[in-house]
Parts: structure tokens; C-alpha cells; sequence
């Protein structure tokens, strides 16, 4: 079962000659009716994977055809398998909605079948989905689930994932501190995992935590780190990580640098049509266009990220185009249209980070943490009875 942990890094491909020969080889087994039903569906859902962001129109065909040769075979584990793989390219063109009907469907079905791991998995990627529409508490309540699961399962990959999008939330919520807390643990099983991807994400998600302090340097050395071995290990991967290096070139003033990694991860994520990375790429040209002395040229960069976010139901988008619109407007000295973007960057602001959803965070995080101390307590007397 596919995660979409890390952001993006289950399932990421970009196939040279061996791994061209390994996804040929799939879909040979796919089309051979001699062999085991079973076997001909995990040989699609894996063929699945070199799709997922090279072609996803592609990768949709390939998983509605998964979940159609298992219903009529009455495989529910396959269904399962290609209705999580629709959800991963609904989440990656931003059709978050949809993505979460497909996810909802993979639950279902490998929580009738009593799939631990895969209950596991689905919940990760639901957690991923919500937090794209800013419900941060119901992202980190599923990620918790799926943490304690994989913790039982004795999953290392999947508790590793868990810990970097459980320090996602509190990053967001610039708690750099308990953010850390989740990263560094994650960083140490992936490198003793040897996970080449797993490391890149975490190392990117430590950076964001320098650039949240305002030591962009230090933030910068470990996005390029992280670009680094995505160049060498999956380089259709790069797009956040080129808006990240790009972003700190931007604060640090180096302004040609700035354009070309954020112009580099534009292209690239329109032709992955990673609709998330693409919006977040246009806010940032945004900004660059401001700093340039261009508010002209910063409004059609934020206008267009403002309509792709609100088309993915992203407040976190809606919220960062608000705020360069304001800006630009008010550089134009069209102070009327300032203040309207400015009324609904506050509104988005707040939604993100109301104090409902702050203290349904820490309960959820405290409940995790006490119920861990206890575990770890029952198993020293267990040892000692």
C-alpha cells in the first residue's frame, strides 16, 4: 500500500534503462492470463507507480483499470489497492474532494478485510488530504492513528513518514521546537533505513525550521542537501524542493538566483501537474516580482496561484496569494483592492490557525505522548514481572 508520506515520496519514479526493464517486466506479468489473478493485480498497482508523476492521466487510466479487474475477479484487497492509487493522483492534480471519496473507499475495504497496514497507510494519506484544506487537527488525529499502528506493526518506514508529517503540523504552526522533536527521530530511522528519499524530506523539513527561525543560511545548505539527492534519486521529485532553495535565494536578496530554481520548479510541476507545488511556485514568483519593483507582474503571478489554490480548496494557498495580492495592490496604490485581499488574508490566517484547532492539536499530541509513556511503563514491568 502506497503512502503519501513525506509530501511526495512514496511511489516517486523517474525510470532510467534498469528501471525501465523492471516496469516492462510489470506490465508483462499484467498482461499474461496464465498467471494468478493476485499476481496480475500487484503487478499493475506496482506499474501504477512509474506513472504517478510523469503522466497522471496515464496513472488514473491504470488504476481505474485495477479497481475494475478486481471487482469483477471479487479481489477486495486489489480494489483497495487501485482506489488509494486514485487517490494519489487526485490529491497531486488538486482535486482534493474526489481524492478523499477514493481514500474513504480504500479504508473501507482494507478495514473489512482487517489490513492493519494498509489501514495504516489510507490513514496517512487522508491525513494529507485535510491538511491540504487546513483541518490540521483531523490531519494530526489521523496521522497519530497511523503512527500507533505502524509503532505496533513495527513498521520503520511507516513510523518515520508519520513523524515528518506530524512535525509538518506543528512546523506550520511555528512550533519549531516540537516540530524537531518529530524530525530529527524521522532523519535518524531513515538514514539507518538507507532510504534515500526519506532522508531528502526530512533534511528539507529541518531547513524549514531554520527558515522559520530567520537563519535562512543554515536553511539553505540543508534544502540544497535535500535537492541534491532527490537530483540523483528522483529528480521529478525536485519541484518543492527547487521552491524552497529558491525561496531562501529570495530572502537572502540573491534575486537571479531566486528566479531561476522558482522558474525551474514552475515548469516542472506543470508538467508533473503537481497542482500543489505549481500554486506554491506562482506565490513565490509573486513575491519575487515585488522585490523587484514589478507589482504589475506580482498581481498576475498571485492571481493565478489565488484561482489555483481556491480550485484545490487550499486555504494555506488562498492565504499566501491573499497576501502578495495585498502587497502588490497596495504598491499599485490601488488601495481599495488592497485592503479587500488584505480582509481575506486575515480571514484565512485566522481559519488556519484559530484557537479551536491549536488546542485540539495539544490535546492530541498530549493524549499520544501519555499513552506512549504508559506503553513504555507496562513493558518495563511486564520485563521485570
Amino acid at each position: 500500500m502506497k503512502y503519501l508520506v513525506f509530501s511526495c515520496l512514496a511511489a516517486l519514479s523517474v525510470l532510467g534503462l534498469h528501471g525501465q526493464e523492471v516496469n516492462d517486466s510489470l506490465y508483462r506479468v499484467w498482461l499474461d492470463p496464465d498467471l494468478p489473478d493476485t499476481v496480475r493485480a500487484r503487478a499493475l498497482d506496482q506499474h501504477f507507480d512509474a506513472f504517478e508523476y510523469v503522466d497522471r492521466d496515464s496513472a488514473l487510466r491504470i488504476a481505474d483499470e485495477l479497481i475494475r479487474f478486481c471487482e469483477e475477479r471479487d479481489y477486495p484487497k486489489g480494489v483497495a489497492w487501485g482506489q488509494n492509487d486514485r487517490g494519489l493522483v487526485l490529491y497531486h492534480m488538486g482535486d482534493l474532494t474526489t481524492a478523499v471519496t477514493a481514500f474513504g473507499s480504500a479504508l473501507e475495504i482494507q478495514t473489512g478485510i482487517g489490513n492493519k497496514k494498509g489501514i495504516s497507510a489510507v490513514l496517512n494519506n487522508l491525513g494529507m488530504v485535510y491538511l491540504a484544506q487546513g483541518d490540521r487537527p483531523r490531519a494530526l488525529d489521523l496521522y497519530i492513528q497511523s503512527l500507533k499502528m505502524d509503532e505496533a506493526l513495527g513498521d520503520s518506514l511507516g513510523v518515520a513518514g508519520s513523524h515528518l508529517n506530524i512535525g509538518v503540523i506543528f512546523l506550520e504552526m511555528g512550533d519549531s521546537e516540537q516540530a524537531l522533536a518529530y524530525f530529527l527521530p524521522g532523519l535518524e530511522m531513515m538514514e539507518r533505513l538507507g532510504n534515500p528519499r526519506g532522508i531528502a524530506f526530512l533534511t528539507n523539513s529541518i531547513g524549514s525550521v531554520y527558515s522559520g527561525q530567520g537563519d535562512y543560511a543554515t536553511s539553505l545548505g540543508y534544502y540544497q542537501r535535500s535537492l541534491r539527492i532527490l537530483e540523483e534519486h528522483n529528480p521529478n521529485g525536485m519541484a518543492p524542493m527547487l521552491n524552497n532553495v529558491g525561496s531562501m535565494f529570495l530572502k537572502l536578496g540573491e534575486l537571479d538566483s531566486a528566479f531561476a530554481y522558482l522558474e525551474r520548479s514552475r515548469v516542472l510541476s506543470d508538467e508533473m501537474a503537481d497542482l500543489s507545488t505549481a500554486t506554491h511556485s506562482r506565490i513565490y514568483l509573486g513575491q519575487l516580482a515585488l522585490a523587484r519593483h514589478d507589482p504589475r507582474l506580482g498581481v498576475d503571478h498571485c492571481s493565478t496561484a489565488l484561482e489555483m489554490g481556491r480550485s484545490q480548496g487550499a486555504w494555506m494557498y488562498q492565504q499566501g496569494a491573499c497576501d502578495c495580492l495585498y502587497r502588490a495592490y497596495k504598491a499599485l496604490g490601488d488601495h481599495g483592492r488592497a485592503l479587500t485581499y488584505h480582509e481575506l488574508e486575515v480571514a484565512y490566517t485566522d481559519s488556519l490557525s484559530n484557537e479551536k484547532n491549536t488546542k485540539k492539536i495539544t490535546e492530541l499530541e498530549m493524549q499520544y505522548g501519555f499513552e506512549k509513556k504508559e506503553a513504555a511503563a507496562q513493558a518495563e514491568q511486564e520485563k521485570k514481572d
